[in-house]
């Protein structure tokens, strides 16, 4: 984690959970899993996500709107307007 300029896994775990709490809308903490792995001597952080039964969106940072991303194969691709709430609809309970 050096050199990532955080002292040590606590001070990036809580940066990590910082924005994930900031960045996703709504909220999903309780959907994510993470932790610190010692692979050969180098600390990584293991993030594993579960399947969400809402929609999620994105705020890449503090000042702009929130955005709707989908996963398409091996790529995340955003989606607008008509598109996202199409998506939505098909994808996600909204009863």
């Amino acid at each position: 984690m050096a050199h990532d300029g955080f002292s040590d896994n606590d001070k990036f775990l809580l940066h990590l959970r910082n924005l994930l709490t900031e960045r996703l809308k709504p909220c999903l903490v309780e959907f994510v899993e993470y932790g610190m792995v010692n692979i050969d001597g180098i600390w990584i952080c293991h993030i594993q996500c579960k399947v969400s039964n809402k929609g999620v969106w994105l705020k890449t940072d503090k000042n702009t709107p929130a955005q709707f991303f989908v996963r398409l194969g091996p790529s995340s691709t955003q989606l607008d307007g008509p598109d996202a709430v199409e998506y939505i609809r098909e994808h996600f309970d909204q009863k």
